[in-house]
């Protein structure tokens, strides 16, 4: 009887043992797993955290496009040429871009060789529209966000007006943001010297914006 009590204490002492190891390793592997989510989790917040810096305005692009209306329309391109965007808490909270507009570049194919992309080019550049010689450059400055759009002041033709960017989004992939914008010509003074076609003409300027950072 003795023996059999014996054993039975020492089995039992033996599988208490087994099995407090196990629970110790149970709880290591817990801890473990969790670290690494914890890990994982802050490596893909950093990675889908929006960028603040300078603009690469190599990498950033501006295409606009204006209307003729029920007739054809014109686009093309324009480069920035400088720039800074910034971030508060994950959200965009500042910064400006400077618009180089002697870089005024039609890439549509509503041209001939009687009326070449140069003819539409120049007459942009007059004072019909943009008096580029005059105003070489047009600026955004950021003054706020919120739920996609991002608010600020546009200047053109050293006449300033609150514009909004619509579907702001940031593309972590790509590192890119992206936004559109209408621009109203007639707030700008932006008026082509000929009623006819002046009445012809959209008001609408459009532009979506591409921007990386540095």
């Amino acid at each position: 009887m003795l023996r059999l009590t014996m054993t039975a204490l020492v089995a039992g002492m033996f599988l208490a043992s087994c099995g407090g190891g196990q629970t110790e390793s149970h709880e290591a592997a817990t801890d473990h797993a969790e670290g690494d989510h914890q890990e994982h989790a802050a490596e893909m917040a950093e990675e889908k955290a929006m960028p603040a810096g300078m603009i690469d305005t190599e990498a950033s692009t501006v295409n606009w496009k204006g209307e003729m209306l029920g007739v054809y329309d014109h686009f093309g391109n324009i480069a920035i040429k400088s720039g800074n965007i910034e971030v508060t808490d994950n959200m965009i909270s500042g910064g400006s871009i400077v618009i180089d507009m002697t870089t005024i570049e039609p890439t549509d194919e509503n041209y001939s060789e009687d009326h070449p992309a140069s003819d539409l080019v120049g007459h942009l550049s007059s004072d019909d529209f943009f008096a580029v010689e005059t105003y070489p450059e047009a600026s955004f400055t950021i003054t706020g966000a919120e739920n996609g759009k991002v608010m600020g002041d546009l200047t053109i033709r050293d006449k300033t007006n609150p514009v909004t960017v619509e579907e702001v989004m940031y593309d972590a992939e790509s590192g890119v943001y992206s936004g559109n914008l209408v621009v109203k010509r007639r707030d700008f003074d932006v008026v082509w010297d000929s009623p006819i076609k002046e009445n012809v003409l959209s008001d609408d300027i459009t532009l979506a914006i591409k921007l990386a950072v540095k």
